[in-house]
């Protein structure tokens, strides 16, 4: 059967399971799990942002190869010509399909029936037909709307339809959940190359301004479908959702990357992806660590440095903070003057302690008497001037970088206005303590 699918985004809806042969998603070829934050990822795409920028781009689909699907026959219901079900009462959702498709009812016309009414999700798989317990015979996928015009996103189940011989049954049901929407089928295929189609679904949730998605994954276990991702995925703002592999043992991973928050005060977004890989078994989905990606902000790379220093990667620490100093091609969010000043003075402050923890006094001085001259106490980002005063002065009395920082930091805490809040960039961002602006401790 050859399978294919479109762009993903996410509507509230009802999905069923029954056998026959449906499009579905590909994977990317070359891609593992374990690489799939470096690779791009938008071939799958949730939703859209009410707001963008040029530095948080809506996520695309992009083409990727045909995946190899199970081999099964159609189930062998005795063909009929039924009429096609109304579809007006959810509750009966069900048996009209079990009627339509047990009365020997074309799956392709139900199909196309459904997608007529508007009562399938606007984005994902209207139908997927595949073998999901590895009898050789397909079952069928079906998602469908339950109307409700005050829901932000139309509401909805998931239902899977096993072919057992000569008829459909069904086996198991996702049921709706308030104020999320219907569970969109994304993928149908063989994941975890257990010789059955597994089923990834994902039910969409919005706020005022941003909106995500929480994944499923079925799998058939102990003669049923079961969810067996675990972890959360619907923390990912405006997710891109992708199907990466097969790795070397013939499954495929997961990679979800949050792609924006559509709100001013969010500041700038960082990218983030999350992979998750099989355990040994092929019963659960793993989520792994979280990964940022590369960003053109100032203030990322500002926050990528502290973040080497407080792990003890004082070289990186040092190249970054010279980066947010000199490089010219990184981004300011509002005002381009005033946090390029601060930011770079900030970034000479943590070039003196960085220089100080890799014992060079000398270019720990260099870098002190260069924060002095570029930022005097009347210029924009001066107070990170003031702020190294205080540092290096109480250096110079102690010997103790620890001593020095805790002047430091009593500093930044007097004087928050101008030393703590430039570093603030919106909820989406880090959150600067006085600790945080000089966080070594000891001698």
């Amino acid at each position: 059967m050859r399978v294919s699918i479109g762009v993903i985004g996410l509507v509230v809806g009802s999905l069923a399971i029954a056998g026959c042969n449906l499009p579905v998603s590909t994977p990317s070829e070359g891609t593992s799990p374990g690489d799939a934050a470096g690779q791009g990822l938008t071939p799958f795409v949730a939703s859209t942002p009410f707001i963008s920028s040029s530095a948080t781009p809506v996520p695309t689909l992009a083409p990727s190869p045909e995946a190899t699907p199970v081999q099964a026959i159609a189930c062998p219901v005795t063909p009929g010509e039924p009429a096609l079900p109304l579809l007006q009462v959810p509750a009966s959702y069900v048996a009209d399909l079990l009627a339509f498709m047990n009365g020997g009812g074309d799956v392709h016309a139900l199909e196309n029936h459904i997608q007529a009414l508007k009562l399938s999700p606007e984005t994902g798989i209207p139908f997927a037909q595949q073998d999901f317990n590895g009898d050789g015979l397909d079952d069928v996928a079906v998602s469908l709307l339950t109307p409700d015009n005050a829901a932000i996103v139309a509401p909805g189940d998931l239902y899977v339809f096993l072919c057992g011989g000569q008829a459909y049954a069904l086996n198991y049901t996702s049921p709706a959940v308030s104020d999320v929407g219907a569970p969109a089928i994304l993928d149908a295929r063989d994941l975890n190359a257990d010789g059955a189609a597994d089923l990834l679904a994902a039910r969409e949730s919005c706020g005022a301004h941003t909106c995500f998605s929480q994944l499923e994954v079925l799998t058939w276990h102990q003669n049923t479908m079961m969810n067996v991702m675990l972890g959360e995925s619907d923390d990912l703002p405006y997710p891109s959702i992708r199907v990466v592999g097969p790795g070397g043992d013939g499954r495929y991973g997961l990679a979800v990357t949050g792609t924006a928050i559509g709100s001013a005060g969010a500041g700038p977004y960082r990218g983030l992806t999350r992979t998750w890989d099989w355990d040994p078994t092929g019963l659960s989905l793993v989520p792994g660590s979280d990964l940022a990606l590369p960003s053109t902000f100032r203030i990322h790379v500002l926050n990528d440095a502290d973040q080497a220093d407080l792990s003890g990667d004082y070289t990186t620490a040092l190249e970054l903070y010279g980066r947010v100093v000199n490089d010219d091609s990184l981004q300011e969010w509002v005002d381009p003057v005033g946090e390029r000043a601060n930011l770079s003075a900030y970034a000479l402050f943590r070039q003196v302690l960085t220089q100080l923890q890799l014992a060079d006094s000398s270019t720990a001085q260099a870098a002190y008497l260069a924060l002095q001259d570029a930022y005097p106490p009347a210029s924009p980002g001066g107070a990170y001037g003031l702020l190294g005063q205080a540092f290096w002065t109480a250096y110079q009395a102690s010997g103790s970088i620890g001593l020095a920082c805790a002047q430091a930091q009593a500093f930044a805490q007097a004087n928050q206005a101008t030393v703590l809040q430039p570093l603030d960039f919106g909820y989406a961002n880090p959150t600067y303590s006085a600790t945080d602006i000089c966080p070594a401790t000891g001698p």
